[in-house]
Order: C-alpha cells, then structure tokens, then sequence
C-alpha cells in the first residue's frame, strides 16, 4: 500500500523535470560585447604603432600635455588622432567611458589603460615610452 502512495509524487516529479528541459531548450542564448582588458600590473605594457598621444585621467580631471583640460576641449584637438587615455583604476568605470565616448565622437581613435599609479611612467606625447 506504500508503493501505491508514491505513484503520484514521482508522477509530479517526473512532470516537472519534463516541464523545465522543455523551458530549457527553448531558452536563447545572450551574447555579450567582447571586452578587452588591460593588464594592470609590473611589466605590463601596452603596444602602440605609430605616433599617439597620452591623455591622463585621475581624480583631478583630465590632463593633456602637462594642463588640465575638459573631455570636450581634449576631443576638439585630438579629433581623428590615435589617443592613449591612461585611466586611474580607482576611478568609476562610467567617468572613464564618458570620457572614451566623447573622444570616439569626435573621431579619436582611443585606447584604454588602466594603471593604479597614472602618470608615473607615462609614455612621452610624440609616442616614445619615457616619463
């Protein structure tokens, strides 16, 4: 008489489980943008053809060529230029992409590094590594 009792539970089981693959194989997969991060760390180094120029950003704001300088007025002089901004890895991730957009928009073409110390060995303006 046990057995018997049982029959309708592992009849909803059995239900259930048939009920979630179903669900299952009609789920679609999300793709998600392909996002390359710099390595942050000792040795790491970022590898740059042609000429570039450095942009700094930290909690003070946005430095170009030793002066402080807005998103808008770095992106009216660097509009179609290859553009290195060397973003302080405790900042929001948001400010840095602010600041990659407007420079995009105005047709810079922007590279990202992350650095926990920017500007102490910041590549020169004209593209050389030094400080």
């Amino acid at each position: 008489m046990g057995a018997k009792a049982m029959l309708p539970l592992i009849d909803c089981i059995l239900l259930t489980l048939g009920t979630v693959l179903a669900a299952m194989t009609q789920m679609q997969r999300v793709q998600a943008l392909p996002v390359a991060v710099a390595k942050v760390g000792p040795g790491a180094a970022v590898v740059h053809h042609g000429r570039f120029v450095v942009l700094a950003l930290t909690d003070d704001g946005l430095h170009f060529e030793g002066r402080s300088v807005t998103a808008a007025e770095a992106a009216a002089e660097l509009a179609g230029r290859r553009v290195v901004l060397r973003a302080d890895a405790t900042l929001p991730t948001e400010r840095t992409l602010r600041v990659v957009a407007v420079l995009s928009k105005a047709g810079a073409n922007v590279s990202v590094e992350v650095a926990s110390a920017v500007g102490a060995t910041a590549p020169a303006a004209d593209g050389r590594e030094g400080a």
